[in-house]
């Protein structure tokens, strides 16, 4: 369904050059700018009772590493992507299942990043603006998802409390209108660059940002 610094005006400017490949419907451009998502400053702090993100299946939070060792800090961000695409391919599936920012869903979504992150606050007025168009997404084959996010490479410490890493988005989708396909993505492959940082001991992504009309990632799966 984002390198960091531009902000959210940026980020939806290249979330639209993702979705320029072909005439996308609304919840296309929600779940693309979804997995296209710039970290800003922001409101409230939703998590789990132990500090980890609601939903994510992650290790052992209560002795979260630091980035001391920037590697250690790799099982945090792979169970927030896994949990990001839990949730973005259950929304595809279904739209209607953020029909309120107040969803569950949303919640789990918005507990993944950092405090008050404005762009992913967006992103769910998105998802509620979209609930209800007619639109779906199905996976190409029953073998792969519709989006998947993978860190793509080496994790590199920003400072103890905060960490960079490639990325790589993919994609592999039927879109349905009123129960009609519309267009067909059988694999398509973005890279892109994610942030990552420490809350209350608590790793949180701070922005995952796809890089549309770039070359494919640096380690791609095969068709």
């Amino acid at each position: 369904m984002t390198g960091d610094g531009a902000g959210a005006r940026g980020t939806a400017g290249r979330a639209r050059g993702a979705v320029g490949r072909g005439p996308f419907p609304p919840l296309v451009a929600a779940l693309v700018l979804t997995i296209a998502v710039a970290g800003c400053g922001g409101s409230d702090d939703r998590t789990t009772d132990d500090g980890g993100p609601a939903g994510a299946a992650a290790p052992d939070r209560s002795v979260e590493a630091d980035a001391s060792d920037p590697e250690a800090v790799r099982p945090y961000v792979d169970a927030l992507l896994a949990r990001h695409d839990d949730i973005v391919n259950a929304l595809a599936a279904d739209p209607t299942a953020v029909s309120g920012p107040d969803a569950p869903l949303a919640d789990d979504y918005l507990a993944l990043f950092e405090p008050g992150n404005e762009a992913a606050a967006a992103t769910v007025d998105v998802w509620v603006e979209s609930a209800d168009d007619g639109v779906v997404m199905q996976p190409y084959s029953d073998a792969d998802p519709i989006f998947t996010l993978r860190v793509d490479g080496a994790i590199e410490r920003v400072a103890d409390d905060e960490v960079r890493f490639p990325v790589c988005g993919e994609e592999r989708s039927i879109v349905v209108r009123d129960g009609q396909p519309v267009q067909h993505t059988p694999y398509l492959p973005q890279p892109g660059e994610g942030t990552a940082v420490m809350v209350d001991g608590s790793w949180r992504l701070r922005s995952v940002d796809l890089f549309p009309n770039t070359a494919g990632c640096t380690t791609e799966e095969p068709t």
